[in-house]
């Protein structure tokens, strides 16, 4: 009895490792697509959330990932990691964006819906697709 609820307990466990390989090869081809016919490298912009983190950084160029966020109607810029096992940016976001929130942050940057950035620079978040873009851009082009 013991030994049947275990095997199930490690056929549930199987099904569901089984399950995330497929989607995060499922995206792995959207990404590398993605990556493929985007011409700016350094941005990659995603209409949806993917597991990124690995296949983007195999590439040497994208800096930045932007990505919605469905649960609260934002969109997020991510910073890439050249090891994804590491916490070391390509690129960090700027300095003076660090911890600032609403309006310090939209004063700072120009982008009218931006909404926070994290303390340690790796995250940043905005009201629209066209503000992640633009805080991106901003980063890109800011001096380290």
């Amino acid at each position: 009895r013991i030994f049947m609820k275990l095997v199930e307990s490690s056929k549930t466990i199987i099904v569901r490792e089984i399950t995330k390989a497929k989607h995060v090869e499922d995206a792995r081809v959207i990404i590398d697509e993605l990556y493929k016919n985007t011409k700016d490298k350094r941005l990659i912009v995603m209409d949806a959330e993917y597991p990124w983190l690995e296949t983007l950084s195999g590439f040497k160029e994208p800096i930045y990932v932007i990505y919605p966020e469905p649960k609260n109607s934002t969109w997020i810029v991510d910073a890439i990691r050249d090891n994804p096992q590491s916490f070391v940016n390509r690129k960090d976001l700027p300095l003076s964006w660090a911890g600032k929130r609403d309006e310090e942050l939209q004063k700072i940057t120009g982008v009218s819906d931006a909404i926070f950035c994290h303390n340690k620079r790796f995250i940043a978040v905005a009201g629209s697709k066209e503000g992640a873009i633009a805080l991106a851009h901003l980063a890109i082009n800011a001096k380290p």
